[in-house]
């Protein structure tokens, strides 16, 4: 047994100091960091994610805030007593259970064992001054972009893209829902029965864990309260895996049959080409691939572990021609690299570190994977390409490359989804794009992260 000496304040600072420093990726940095202290108890692991995760989600409402109390601005402050002041007013603003002396004390402290005593007492003005007077600052007039940039903490230009796409209206929504937690989804296995596959959830829910049933797929199920996925009942085992609802679709709409032959081009960590290979049956195969030693090994570990023996795991670039494979596959999936707009909800420093010029380079990457993965798919065969992005060049730009520079033609996705989804697609009034081949699912009007997903026929 490990003794608790952990310093969670510390430890969040720091790792806030590296994110945002841009030397690490959110999602993995706490992945590990929380790995590492696994002996910590849940609730403090919950502490450190949670304030970790906000801090960076509110950087740039937090940072306005600050600036409205503090002589100093936030961006010429030292880094550490920048990161110590974010992650204490978001404590003081959005954690109701966290009084707000032990916030402030906690952070003086340390600052002083920091080294930074000259600045232990602008840290302890600041912060009271935050906490008597947070709820009167004033913010740019409602409806603004600036006022936007600041309740959303999103970047201008991001907001300009997503505007363009989508109209203010919408783009709010969908600003608002990244604000909002997102649940861990899983997917539990098709080899299970209708029964083993009730008897997993009732295990599951036995552990404290809330088992949630998604209105997209029958076997996909949002958790709660669920702490460390990989000690659940049946995770193990093989009988579940983790996969997002708008992975799930995206395989759905390919409308795999058994005896299939599918080429999953960029594959990685694995979840579609486990799905798709469940769905093709032992008659059929898949050939996952992806780019580097690290990325396959994912997907290997996600294939024995879920038992399966139809897959071919390769390392591939999908840029290279594999003449071997011309014309070979019923369904080519390439969900391919991209903006990851769509999913800023878990991956919260996203926005701070892409700009329009990455995007016109994911672009080219894009189209120039799928001038090569096309040649995959056999005459009568289908192609999906899907990101989990939400920008018009990436989507519908990219759709509109496939049809009239590749020559495929839009499929009608509505006969491969479930009634739960069609109804949400009337009530975003998708239901034409749907029967045009093209779903943007957006987070705030479907209850999944933002993706696109389309389908072409080869004729």
């Amino acid at each position: 047994m490990k003794e608790n000496n952990v310093n969670s304040r510390e430890l969040i600072v720091t790792m806030l100091m590296s994110i945002n420093g841009g030397d690490e990726y959110s999602h993995i940095l706490i992945r590990n960091v929380l790995d590492k202290y696994d002996y910590l108890d849940n609730k403090e692991k919950a502490f450190i994610k949670n304030v970790t995760e906000g801090s960076i989600e509110r950087r740039i409402e937090l940072d306005y805030i600050i600036d409205s109390f503090s002589k100093t601005p936030v961006k010429k402050m030292k880094p550490f007593i920048r990161e110590l002041m974010r992650m204490s007013v978001y404590q003081l603003i959005f954690l109701d259970k966290v009084p707000s002396p032990a916030v402030i004390n906690e952070a003086v402290k340390l600052a002083k064992k920091k080294g930074f005593t000259g600045l232990s007492g602008f840290v302890n003005g600041v912060l009271r001054s935050v906490d008597r007077g947070f709820k009167e600052v004033k913010y740019p007039a409602e409806g603004t972009k600036e006022n936007r940039m600041i309740k959303y903490s999103m970047p201008e230009w991001i907001i300009d893209e997503f505007d363009s796409y989508l109209g203010a209206a919408k783009s709010d929504r969908v600003f608002e829902a990244f604000l909002s937690k997102r649940p861990v989804v899983i997917r539990i296995s098709g080899r299970l029965s209708d029964k083993e596959a009730d008897e997993l959830v009732e295990a599951i829910k036995k552990t404290g864990v809330g088992v949630i049933p998604s209105k997209y797929s029958k076997r996909a199920y949002a958790l709660a309260q669920s702490g460390g996925i990989t000690k659940l009942p049946g995770f193990a085992e093989g009988k579940f895996t983790i996969q997002d609802i708008s992975s799930q679709i995206c395989v759905m709409a390919a409308g795999i049959k058994k005896g299939d032959t599918i080429i999953d081009v960029c594959a990685a960590p694995g979840g579609k080409s486990v799905y798709a290979a469940e769905l093709t049956g032992a008659d059929g195969k898949v050939i996952s691939r992806d780019l580097t030693s690290y990325k396959t090994s994912l997907i290997t570990e996600s294939v024995m572990r879920m038992g399966l023996t139809n897959v071919t795991v390769e390392e591939w670039d999908a840029t290279n021609l594999d003449e071997s494979q011309i014309e070979k596959a019923d369904v080519v999936i390439a969900d391919l690299p991209c903006m990851g707009f769509g999913v800023m909800g878990r991956k919260r420093d996203i926005k701070y570190n892409v700009n329009p010029a990455g995007l016109e380079e994911v672009v080219k990457l894009q189209r120039s994977i799928l001038d090569v993965v096309s040649k995959y798919v056999k005459n009568g065969g289908t192609l999906i390409y899907s990101t989990c992005s939400i920008s018009a060049a990436e989507n519908v730009g990219n759709a509109e490359y496939i049809e009239k520079q590749l020559g495929f033609k839009p499929a009608d996705i509505t006969p491969c989804l479930n009634d739960g989804l069609l109804e949400d697609v009337k009530a975003a009034g998708d239901e034409a794009k749907l029967k045009m081949g093209k779903l943007q699912l957006l987070p705030g009007l479907y209850d999944s992260d933002g993706f696109f997903v389309s389908r072409f026929i080869k004729e």
